[in-house]
């Protein structure tokens, strides 16, 4: 049969053994019976490919043949993960090995990788349909009524193929050509973007995407299991509180619903004039509910009372209510900005400390949970990334030599001996070690130590804790310099038509620019000369250029280009984003001072994380959950937990030197009953790995805590 691509006939047959490899570069797509309720891996019932002139399909008695035939041929897909285990499940072929080779280009995952690159973010959107009309001006028919009813051809050992109507054939063939043009393409794209010399982990890191996509898949078909008894509880507990919060804000005059807002701004007025505070209002001039605002004034009872039915509820509604299932299976997304994953319906991945939340989760029958996760993380790959850069880092030294990065740090902030840090004292210096190095100003970094660690900090305790870090670990000075705007903006603009032409013209032009940008109307007077008041052709010419260029928010500013209205906040914004690119080869473009200083070091964590996941579920371990630098995994009771453990340590360990080859990276586990993020590794007096047992006063009845045993 023939299939219209492009106003051209397309020749398309069903492929049979003889004909051997069609090409050294195809597309192969599958189409499937309905993914079953519990998310298991469907039936394979045809496959279509591409070679770039011809198309032809594979039939259930075809499809292992035609795979070994194409070994070494490089195959374009979309949503790899997705055909491999349908492949996979079908022929029994262990896809590993051609996954590994780099044989596979997945467009979906190259497609977002592109739009970190070119846009600073990936596309949310990403399926076949819109990246053909994006990338090739083609609109794509995906028909709902036949993509989900090639089931109906299936009878639960063969299909009916001749059976199959022309446009079910038509279907399959076309999303194997597009997906061929658009791999060619994003394949074209990807290399113009690809920093010299970074591409070990394939195209902009594609090739590690790809192994944690698959790894992904596999924890989400296995899902999480849960206590449902303990939701109910849990549940419960929640609604008292929310009951009991909504009972005393009646008391105190306010009650949700018509009218709620004006109560509210009422009874703030009082507290205000009462505790002699200030509560700022909202662009509409209301008083503000801002939880980081009201937050600082919670020892006042109807504060208090606001927050508790507002973070009660939300645990409610974001979490609880959606714990529903004996098997919960989350939908993870494969990379974000940085690099790392996300996680959603519910978002397994951030789940509440409070709450007994995480504790409603539990193994399977006749398994415990193991978590095994990664040690100052963040902190060992930002080592690697000031030696790669500077030759030398006094943090990668102290974490070589096994030391306590939050010790030390505490101990060089107070100036006391290591000996006699307390765990206060290391809590504080965890949120210098952890939010100064993403960019964080003194302000930043005090809320950054509240809201995250519980840790109170005033603006001059910061402005010392800063220095005495920078003192530390001088790398750090270098690594969270700003780069110089002018340079970055004679880079970026286009200049070449200031009048003043020397031989620093660009210069000397970024210069005017960006003072005339900031509202001032003479230069700085650097170097020695005296400043001198811009002319009027130069005024002209820099607000000309504010009119031609293309920045951020300029829409925001458009008022102030048009009144030639300098400011700081039009020199902030018209000022170039930056460019970066982790140490495995994915660059990510606009970002903002505190994006461009976290991406490098927390891209390469979540990089050598994906690379973890991957090799734990190649192992065979049963991986539940990913949570950034976390894993958990079932094991089965009468498994050696210890040796188990160990081994899944190793794993990390050596999935990780791959990318951070100079620090040395350690792992804690723990083995558990429930999950529990307090959980430690606990061992018999035979040095056996046992399961760790929360403290008798903290085990959970009722809500609070019961038998961690009771459900298992």
């Amino acid at each position: 049969m023939n299939i219209l691509w492009k106003g051209k006939a397309v020749e398309a047959a069903f492929w049979r053994p003889e004909m051997g490899k069609t090409g050294e570069a195809i597309s192969l797509d599958t189409e499937t019976t309905i993914i079953p309720e519990d998310q298991s891996v469907p039936e394979f019932l045809l496959g279509s490919a591409f070679n770039g002139r011809e198309a032809c399909f594979l039939s259930r008695k075809t499809l292992s043949a035609f795979v070994e035939a194409h070994k070494g041929a490089k195959i374009y897909m979309h949503n790899a993960d997705f055909d491999l285990a349908v492949i996979g499940k079908f022929t029994g072929i262990n896809l590993c090995q051609i996954v590994e080779s780099g044989s596979i280009v997945d467009c979906s995952i190259l497609y977002r990788l592109i739009g970190i690159a070119r846009e600073g973010r990936p596309s949310g959107k990403y399926n076949l349909a819109l990246v053909t009309k994006d990338l090739l001006g083609e609109i794509l028919n995906k028909d709902e009524d036949i993509r989900c009813s090639f089931g109906q051809f299936f009878d639960g050992n063969s299909v009916d193929y001749r059976g199959i109507p022309a446009t079910y054939y038509r279907y399959a063939a076309l999303d194997a050509i597009a997906t061929y043009h658009c791999g060619v393409k994003l394949e074209t794209d990807a290399r113009r973007l690809v920093p010299r010399g970074r591409c070990s982990f394939g195209l902009l890191t594609h090739d590690i995407q790809l192994k944690a996509d698959i790894a992904l898949g596999t924890c989400e078909r296995l899902g999480m299991h849960l206590d449902l008894e303990q939701v109910t509880n849990v549940k419960r507990a929640l609604e008292a509180q929310i009951q009991e919060g909504e009972a005393t804000l009646e008391r105190l005059g306010y009650r949700k619903g018509k009218g709620s807002q004006i109560a509210y701004n009422n009874i703030v007025r009082e507290i205000e004039r009462t505790h002699s505070i200030a509560i700022p209002l909202t662009a509409t001039g209301k008083k503000s509910h801002a939880t980081e605002i009201i937050e600082e004034y919670r020892h006042i009872e109807f504060f208090d009372a606001i927050l508790n039915v507002s973070s009660n509820t939300k645990l409610l509604n974001t979490f609880v209510c959606k714990m529903n299932t004996p098997t919960l299976r989350p939908s993870f997304n494969l990379i974000v900005s940085t690099g790392r994953t996300s996680c959603r319906e519910p978002n397994l991945q951030n789940l509440p400390r409070k709450g007994n939340i995480r504790e409603a989760f539990i193994p399977p029958p006749g398994h415990l949970m193991l978590s095994a996760d990664y040690s100052q993380l963040e902190l060992c790959t930002l080592a690697q990334v000031c030696f790669t850069l500077y030759r030398g880092s006094k943090m990668r030294d102290l974490l070589n030599a096994g030391e306590d990065l939050h010790v030390n740090t505490a101990a060089h902030i107070l100036n006391k001996p290591i000996a006699e840090i307390s765990s206060e004292e290391r809590q504080r210096a965890k949120a210098v070690n952890f939010g100064l190095p993403g960019g964080l100003g003194c302000e930043g970094l005090c809320d950054y130590a509240r809201t995250t660690y519980g840790v109170l900090m005033t603006e001059e305790e910061a402005v010392l804790a800063k220095e005495a870090y920078l003192n530390l670990y001088p790398e750090m000075r270098r690594y969270l310099e700003a780069p110089n705007a002018l340079e970055m903006m004679k880079n970026v603009y286009d200049f070449s038509d200031y009048e003043n032409r020397t031989s620093h013209c660009q210069e000397a032009a970024a210069a005017v620019f960006f003072r005339i940008m900031g509202g001032h109307t003479e230069t700085s007077g650097s170097n020695g000369r005296a400043p001198r008041p811009f002319t009027s052709q130069e005024l002209a010419w820099a607000w000309n250029v504010a009119q031609r260029i293309d920045f951020s928010k300029k829409a925001n500013f458009s008022r102030s280009i048009a009144a030639r209205r300098g400011s700081k906040d039009l020199q902030r914004a018209i000022r170039p984003l930056e460019k970066v690119v982790t140490l495995t080869g994915r660059p990510r473009n606009n970002c903002m001072y505190c994006q461009a200083r976290n991406t490098p070091f927390q891209g390469l964590a979540a990089d050598g994380a994906k690379l973890a996941l991957y090799e734990l579920v190649k192992a065979g371990f049963k991986v539940a959950n990913f949570i950034h630098d976390e894993v958990l995994i079932y094991l089965p009771e009468n498994a050696d937990h210890r040796a188990e453990a160990d081994r899944v340590s190793q794993i990390m360990i050596d999935a990780m030197h791959m990318v951070v080859p100079d620090v040395k990276v350690k792992v804690e586990y723990a083995l558990m009953r429930r999950w529990t993020k307090g959980a430690k590794a606990v061992f018999d007096s035979h040095g056996t790995l046992i399961p760790w047992e929360p403290p008798k006063e903290n085990r959970i009845v009722e809500g609070t805590f019961l038998d961690a045993r009771a459900s298992v």
